[in-house]
């Protein structure tokens, strides 16, 4: 889904569920990765302010916020403003398609955007030699049922980002006799392509079905597949 398509099935959107989404990618962006959400705070004044949702709390008279406030003149700025929600009359978020995911409660998964650092995406023989050397340290091989995925660009990047989620659940899974037992049991875990994230066993392996063109939509995170792995053993 381009930019255009992904602006055109943005959903309708409270302000103060709007807060709440920015106050979620303002903790996603900390790991220096993830673009930053940069945001106009129109108020019912008929003012308004354009920054970075810095902090959204909730505290005894109420909601607190804070924005570091941006401007043409400066990419960087010391200027904090402290707002009060109530005066808020709308928000607007500028390159709203790459934070689609987060904008819509998942619905509209967006297009895959590159990291701030301008990192290029793993070839299919990196993410390979990952998954070999993850498979290497258990406590449980590793596979890739590659056909199906995207094997270059963007969608590389979020199957090796899954790769290492599988792995560290696994790590989790296995920190006990009785998770060591259940994944001896098995031959394998492998990533398969498919429409709808989902785990389960198959034939003796644990099967991990993702959709890593769709970013984080159409993959697990790492709590959540240990969660699923272990109701699957």
């Amino acid at each position: 889904m381009g930019p255009e398509e992904t602006i055109e099935a943005m959903p309708a959107r409270r302000v103060a569920t709007v807060l709440r989404d920015l106050a979620t990618l303002r903790a996603r962006t900390k790991d220096g990765r993830s673009p930053k959400p940069i945001a106009t705070f129109c108020f019912r004044s008929g003012r308004s302010i354009v920054g970075e949702l810095l902090a959204l709390q909730e505290e005894r008279e109420g909601w607190a916020v804070a924005v570091r406030l941006l401007s043409s003149s400066s990419a960087t700025s010391l200027d904090v403003c402290y707002l009060d929600p109530a005066m808020l009359e709308a928000v607007t978020i500028h390159d709203a398609h790459r934070f689609a995911a987060d904008l819509s409660s998942g619905r509209v998964a967006g297009p895959l955007i590159p990291p701030p650092d301008g990192s290029p995406p793993p070839t299919r023989l990196a993410v390979e030699r990952r998954r070999g050397a993850l498979s290497d340290k258990g406590p449980l091989a590793i596979e890739i049922d590659w056909p199906g995925f995207v094997t270059s660009g963007e969608p590389l990047r979020v199957l090796e980002r899954q790769l290492v989620a599988l792995h560290e659940a696994l790590e989790q899974v296995g920190r006990d006799d009785l998770g060591r037992a259940s994944l001896a049991s098995l031959k394998a875990a492998r990533l398969r392509h498919g429409p709808e994230p989902a785990v389960g066993t198959i034939d003796g392996r644990l099967e991990i079905v993702c959709q890593p063109e769709r970013g984080d939509l159409g993959c697990f995170g790492r709590d959540v597949l240990r969660s699923k792995i272990e109701e699957s053993l």
